[in-house]
């Protein structure tokens, strides 16, 4: 009886709970997705290879890395420990696996090879924005995204704060540095005009959270965009670059476009 309000609401006391998560969303169905969570254990002394590790654990049910027991619940939503039969693409998902790092890092893995939500062509377009106003920006893109036709999914995560000037992980100290990564997957059918299209009703509808893009994904960012967003920081590694690199060997058109607007 879970919906995506539910899913949504329990997102700050999930996040407390463990050490990394994805909740993936289809903001057009009233339900409550895929809650994935981590956490991380120390490696104990004289722990067997990777290869090993992994041989050993295959079939065997450990709560360790989410650290949750079967009947434990976040609010409406009960977290499950069975398989998933039938996933996606008919695959089966193991809900709760332990392992080294290196092989669980990617969620839609399996014998070294993609699944899941890639299994569909995509384009994608993600934002981050700061953390402590999750709860309004998850409101406001299920009233955007809920009739769009095409999405295959959306993820959810937060990221902790770095220091680095150009980084979209660095909330201002008002908004409390963490971030939270909002990324969605849309049929490549639709083409790239239309996904622009949607992403910019998406910085439109956050627009007052100063929402950050991803550079390696698609997106309306322009250079001014880009100095209103970074301020005095984007200024300070325009200087930085033009001493290290003023030939511009190591840059490409679009950063020489939008981010130092250089001209050809």
């Amino acid at each position: 009886g879970a919906e995506l309000s539910d899913a949504l609401a329990v997102l700050p006391e999930a996040m407390r709970s463990c050490d990394a998560f994805s909740l993936f969303v289809d903001f057009s169905v009233d339900a409550p997705g895929m809650l994935i969570l981590k956490r991380f254990t120390p490696a104990a002394a004289g722990d067997a290879s990777a290869s090993g590790e992994r041989e050993a654990r295959k079939g065997e049910k450990c709560n360790s890395s989410v650290g949750f027991s079967p009947k434990q619940r976040f609010g409406k939503l009960l977290l499950k420990n069975d398989a998933v039969y039938n996933f996606i693409e008919g695959d089966t998902f193991e809900t709760t696996v332990k392992g080294r790092w290196f092989d669980q890092l990617h969620v839609w893995m399996k014998d070294a090879a993609p699944f899941g939500p890639q299994g569909a062509p995509e384009l994608q377009f993600e934002h981050f924005v700061p953390l402590r106003y999750a709860k309004e920006c998850l409101e406001r893109l299920h009233l955007i995204a809920r009739s769009w036709p095409g999405i295959l999914y959306a993820e959810i995560r937060a990221v902790r704060a770095d220091d680095q000037a150009l980084s979209p992980y660095n909330a201002s100290e008002e908004d409390g540095f963490d971030t939270l990564a909002i990324s969605h997957g849309i049929h490549s059918g639709l083409g790239e005009e239309r996904v622009l299209q949607a992403a910019a009703i998406v910085e439109d509808g956050l627009s007052d959270f100063n929402p950050k893009p991803h550079w390696g994904k698609l997106s309306n960012l322009t250079h001014a965009k880009a100095s209103r967003m970074y301020g005095p920081k984007l200024e300070a590694f325009r200087h930085h670059v033009g001493n290290i690199d003023p030939e511009g060997k190591f840059s490409n058109p679009w950063l020489d476009e939008v981010i130092l607007a250089r001209r050809s």
